[in-house]
């Protein structure tokens, strides 16, 4: 097979094409693997086939069958690198002349004076040329040389036309490239070729230890991502296949027996352990990519048409290369990028928060990349760190997950969680786990598809101010198609659980709520009445008005207020008090449960006072200084001290559990969103027909809902 046998060209890109190996083991039937180059340069693309030729060689000394999707993102992930290479040596060359096709010009050559005004000047007097059809490109070995056809035979002109220019040929000539326009002359034909044959191009040769570390890291990378994939849906039959061929291997090369009743666990951690193994092949193999045109004998450029001239006639006047262009913007690395973005964005719907979040979403992918310039990210990139956002810890930041890069995470995850299902960790001590109940081995909760398209997007916007800042209007973030369908995130969202009636009656006659010792969980049982501040009104407010923690944390004196009659609670945004969004700030009733045990009273006393807020006691913390940080903390211990904790159930869910049990009770859904601050624009019932919901109406729907506390009645 010749070099570039299976190389096509199509739309002015070359296309590598192979049938896939009979040898190469795959989980489901393929015929052929295609790829795009994303180059017009032959040589370039014949480089770059190289580099995926060898891959496959590679991969096909694998005993594990290859999903078809995990062999073409590694294939992918070779063309990337290869690609990125070829584009980094080819900046570091002189600028392209206008009329010296691409190959010559990139070797840095330049065309005699008396050569190229023949040129331009026959080429200026040809008109449009006819191009290449699509129909030839069916047959590979066509288009495959880079070099100028070879016009036809004497004797085909003899029969033809006397016009030799317009003579044309059906079919390449020595494997060069179809021809479907006019012939040069002779004497200007004679003479580019004698031009050509003076700068042969160089053999296009791969640094063969660079190159070939580079692509088994690549392979390594990508196997290790299928097994972690496989790991995480817990797919049983590959693990139980591994483990087999293991065993097996074992028994016949040493002789080694395998208790059975050792085969689940060995199953249970075999694909984790051979990701971990190929993850640690990556690292060990991977080296920055390089590229040569020839091994460092071959290197130096030969003379060129000029240079010979000059040495054999001294007094031939020097021809001077075209100055070069003016420079380009300078590329901004991703942090820079991130501060020019934060600028643009902070009068524009960005706040404290939403710029920490994509601070954070960026410094977590310049840990990965790198602090490189915004265009030398790949999409290919771009689909990895997808894949490995998918593996970070929920609680990534928190506890032992804190101060810790993003491989970091990941492996510290992957060897708690190891430690888990080999009993070396009580699961009752630590939180952020969860227990399959198929096979009853615990697992480290990971990121969620909503909070990986989360990260995509600030990387995202990012990525796209930065191509719109270049002035790259045509190009697209590499993130923009990296997003996980809003389908697929809606049904994995994980489902946030309701209180039922007697768990909340249940949960307001413990300790906290009856009397307990006043130390810093209120866990301990006593005769004691507990203090009536914000650890005993936080949950009960919760629970009958439906409001966030923040909003219930940052409530003031004067945010207990009346009208018409009706005690209610204002929501507001001012000094001290933020709102998640526009639709949060709303008035609504207090619950007639909530005035019956004392909560009016409470208000009024801290409006005697002189108090700043509801409940005075509390603090800011945490990175975005919100009262409900440290509060946060205690609600979770303290539900674990007196054992009712259910992952799913937390503080939020009292939210929603006044939303479920209204719903229940046949409340309108308008009433709802109202009294929960729920965005309800783009209703057409709410926005074009309902005049504004009174506080009578909202008290009436707010009382559908009860439960007993008359044990706290004052």
């Amino acid at each position: 097979m010749g070099q570039a046998a299976h190389l096509v060209l199509r739309h002015q890109t070359w296309h590598w094409r192979r049938r896939v190996p009979s040898d190469l083991q795959l989980t489901s039937p393929r015929g052929r693997l295609s790829l795009s180059l994303g180059t017009s340069v032959l040589r370039a693309a014949r480089r770059i086939g190289l580099a995926l030729d060898l891959a496959l060689e590679d991969l096909r000394m694998l005993h594990a069958p290859l999903d078809p999707a995990t062999l073409t993102s590694i294939l992918a992930k070779v063309r990337d690198d290869a690609l990125a290479a070829e584009q980094a040596e080819r900046a570091l060359q002189p600028p392209d002349i206008g009329f010296v096709p691409r190959p010559t010009a990139a070797r840095g050559i330049v065309v005699p004076e008396d050569l190229a005004q023949p040129l331009l000047h026959w080429l200026a007097q040809q008109g449009p040329m006819t191009g290449i059809e699509d129909a030839d490109l069916k047959d590979p070995d066509k288009g495959r040389a880079d070099g100028i056809a070879s016009g036809p035979s004497t004797g085909a002109l003899a029969q033809g036309s006397d016009d030799q220019t317009m003579a044309m040929v059906n079919e390449p000539a020595d494997g060069g490239p179809v021809h479907r326009g006019p012939w040069l002359p002779p004497d200007l034909d004679r003479a580019i070729r004698d031009f050509v044959a003076a700068n042969p191009a160089p053999p296009a040769q791969l640094t063969t230890a660079r190159a070939a570390s580079t692509i088994r890291a690549t392979i390594a990378q990508g196997v290790q991502g299928a097994f972690l994939d496989a790991a995480r849906r817990n797919d049983r039959p590959m693990a139980q296949a591994h483990v087999q061929r293991a065993v097996e291997r074992l028994e016949v090369e040493n002789g080694i027996a395998i208790d059975p009743s050792s085969r689940g666990v060995l199953e249970r951690q075999a694909l984790s352990v051979l990701g971990a193994v190929h993850g640690q092949a990556a690292s060990g193999e991977r080296v920055p990519p390089e590229i040569l045109l020839a091994p460092p004998g071959l290197l130096a450029p030969p003379p060129t048409v000029m240079e010979t001239a000059a040495a054999s006639s001294p007094t031939t006047a020097p021809i001077v290369a075209p100055a070069a262009p003016a420079l380009r913007k300078a590329v901004p690395t991703i942090t820079e990028m991130l501060q020019k973005c934060i600028k643009l964005k902070r009068n524009k719907g960005w706040n404290d928060k939403s710029i920490a979040d994509a601070t954070t979403s960026i410094r977590m992918f310049v840990e990965y990349r790198g602090d490189v310039p915004i265009d030398e990210v790949t999409s290919a990139d771009a689909s990895d760190y997808k894949a490995l956002l998918l593996d970070v810890p929920k609680l990534a930041g928190k506890g032992r997950f804190a101060k810790l890069t993003i491989t970091d995470l990941v492996a510290e995850a992957n060897a708690f969680e190891q430690a888990l299902n080999d009993e070396q960790v009580d699961p009752n001590s630590v939180h952020g786990i969860f227990r399959d109940e198929d096979d009853d081995s615990w697992h480290v909760s990971r990121y969620s598809l909503a909070t990986v398209n989360k990260h995509i997007n600030f990387l995202n916007v990012v990525f796209t101010a930065g191509m719109k800042y270049l002035d790259r209007k045509e190009d697209t973030s590499v993130f923009a198609s990296e997003y996980y369908d809003k389908a697929l995130v809606k049904e994995h969202r994980r489902k946030r659980l309701a209180y039922e009636v007697n768990e909340l009656e249940s949960l307001f006659r413990s300790p906290a709520w009856i009397g307990c010792i006043d130390d810093r969980l209120r866990a301990t049982a006593s005769d004691c009445p507990p203090p009536r501040d914000a650890r005993f009104w936080g949950p009960l407010i919760a629970a009958h008005q439906g409001m966030r923690l923040e909003e219930i944390l940052q409530l003031q004196p004067e945010d207990v207020d009346e009208e018409d009659g009706i005690a209610v609670f204002c929501i507001r945004k001012g000094a001290g008090r933020t709102l998640k969004t526009a639709a949060s700030a709303r008035t609504v009733p207090v619950h007639s449960s909530l005035i019956r045990i004392g909560f009016l009273k409470h208000a009024q006393a801290r409006r005697a006072e002189g108090a700043p807020l509801l409940f005075p006691e509390l603090k800011r913390g945490g990175g975005f200084g919100m009262y409900g940080h440290a509060y946060s903390l205690w609600w979770t211990e303290y539900r674990r001290a007196i054992r009712i904790y259910k992952p799913g159930l937390d503080f939020h869910s009292f939210r929603t559990t006044v939303n479920t049990h209204l719903l229940r009770r046949r409340c309108n859904e308008t009433m709802i969103k109202a009294l929960l601050g729920h965005s309800i624009a783009g209703d057409i019932t709410t926005d074009d027909y309902n005049a504004g919901l009174s506080l009578a109406d909202l008290q009436q729907a707010l009382e559908l809902w009860q439960f007993d506390i008359s044990h706290l009645d004052v």
